[in-house]
């Protein structure tokens, strides 16, 4: 995979989830991936406080364009607009540019994409789908989706138009205190960023690996363009979202020092297997897991009928096992399919004979 480091897009970025996180971030806390991770780092700490001070007097308007499962205000924009901006203001100039129409139709792909039908977006975009409102507005209230996500859309479908006026009516209101946050911010990463894009040019995707445990898989991403931009907002988190061929990391400063922190633990590789069992141990998940075993060829959408849960539960817990490697996803002609990795069952059976001492019984039995 090839990385481009976009700094101007990393700033754009923290500024969309400002809002966000001093809304949400203590439901993020309460996440399940979260509160595996459960190494602080001060400065973010800190950080996510003031933020949250900042916007507790905003949050009835936060709830309108954000919700915790979900973060659909830059697909109603469009994401072609948050790649092509060299700037906060002309991010924010674009969106006001969008048409109804187009308008319309990105809540129509987030929609498909929300009930399980990504290989419909097409035709339902050809069949106008997005014109009909009371379509639109009967698939959000027919929709396993939670109740903030709900009323995100219903605001939108409403008045596409005047939600983005809205929108943008805010984030310019709450500008100039993140302006003097990223003073800050620019300070931080500028620091940060000459020694961690050394690393980058020399390594590439290793470096990143190197970080995060081989989270990216290299065959699987090889033609794929990555584009990296440093989060001083979301410090010790990773954000990730593709767009076509392109992946874009919204990369917190401060991930590579959580992750090294977890390394020095005597216990890491303990930690990892009770993460791995704590996942098993879910029902949705272990029931997901079988489905996949079972059928390799199963979609998304098949496993959200089968278990009678939401395109979002399904997301989260799929990326979930990914991030655990429990799960292979690849991607071929715009479908996933999905696969359990055996190897990490493997090191994690043979994990559990290593530390209860096995060893002897196995062997009898295998004898």
């Amino acid at each position: 995979m090839k990385i481009i480091i976009n700094n101007e897009l990393g700033k754009i970025l923290d500024f969309i989830y400002y809002p966000y996180m001093g809304r949400f971030h203590n439901e993020l806390e309460r996440n399940q991936f979260f509160d595996d991770i459960d190494i602080e780092i001060d400065e973010c700490k800190d950080l996510t406080k003031d933020i949250q001070k900042k916007m507790k007097n905003h949050y009835e308007v936060i709830e309108q364009f954000y919700s915790q499962e979900f973060n659909p205000i830059t697909l109603i924009i469009g994401q072609n607009i948050l790649i092509e901006s060299n700037s906060i203001e002309e991010y924010l100039n674009s969106a006001l540019d969008q048409d109804e129409d187009t308008i319309r139709k990105n809540l129509l792909k987030i929609l498909m994409f929300k009930i399980g039908k990504k290989d419909m977006i097409n035709s339902a975009v050809e069949e106008e789908k997005h014109k009909d409102k009371d379509f639109m507005l009967s698939t959000v209230k027919n929709t396993s989706i939670s109740p903030s996500m709900k009323w995100n859309m219903f605001c939108a479908i409403e008045d596409p138009v005047k939600y983005i006026q809205d929108y943008v009516e805010f984030m310019r209101k709450i500008k100039p205190e993140f302006d003097k946050l990223w003073i800050q911010g620019e300070k931080e990463i500028g620091e940060y960023r000459e020694g961690f894009v050394k690393k980058l040019e020399k390594d590439g995707i290793e470096f990143l690996n190197s970080i995060v445990d081989d989270f990216f898989d290299k065959e699987n991403t090889q033609n794929t363009t990555g584009v990296l931009a440093l989060s001083y907002v979301c410090g010790d988190m990773i954000m990730i979202r593709e767009i076509e061929d392109t992946m874009i990391l919204h990369w917190g400063y401060k991930v590579e020092e959580m992750f090294s922190k977890m390394k020095e633990r005597k216990e890491f590789e303990l930690e990892k297997r009770l993460r791995i069992l704590k996942t098993l141990g879910d029902k949705t998940k272990y029931k997901m897991l079988k489905l996949i075993a079972e059928n390799p060829e199963i979609s998304a959408y098949e496993i959200i009928n089968e278990l009678e849960v939401t395109g979002a539960t399904v997301s989260y817990h799929i990326n979930l096992m990914s991030t655990y490697k429990i799960l292979k996803v690849t991607k071929a002609n715009k479908k996933n399919s999905y696969e359990i990795d055996k190897s990490t069952l493997e090191d994690l059976i043979q994990g559990i004979i290593e530390d209860f001492d096995l060893q002897d019984i196995i062997k009898s039995e295998v004898e």
